[in-house]
């Protein structure tokens, strides 16, 4: 694989949605970071890193169902979620103002330290 494919990627998601330009290129930086994918309240897919489609669809079924899992477990707003695999890649998934950002990490690296980063990201969104 180009190892430039995912910079192009987030250029041209960029050029697409100003927006999040900023957003994009940071989290494109992180540490343990593998991939990204970025949907809309409907759980539809705007932009993503991850070659995976089935990972894609789950990030984008997932960010879909967070508004009725907000209804109905009746928790307010939920911003993070994050599935762990002992053996694979780790998801965290934020959601901020609509959007959905899906977080591919690394199985090593540290879930709290790309946690508190992209919140941190985040908090400008």
């Amino acid at each position: 694989m180009d190892s430039d494919a995912p910079m192009q990627k987030v250029a041209d998601a960029v050029e697409a949605d100003p927006l999040n330009t900023g957003l994009l290129k940071d989290v494109s930086t992180v540490l343990g970071v593998s991939g990204m994918t970025l949907t809309n309240p409907m759980g539809e897919l705007l932009h993503s890193t991850i070659e995976d489609e089935h990972l894609n669809e789950f990030i984008a079924f997932l960010s879909g169902t967070l508004p009725t899992l907000e209804e109905v477990l009746g928790l307010g707003a939920i911003h993070h979620v994050l599935l762990k695999s002992p053996q694979n890649s780790n998801l965290s998934l934020f959601s901020r103002q609509g959007q959905s950002l899906g977080i591919v990490s690394r199985p090593k690296a540290s879930l709290h330290g790309i946690a508190q980063q992209m919140e941190s990201l985040l908090a400008g969104v």
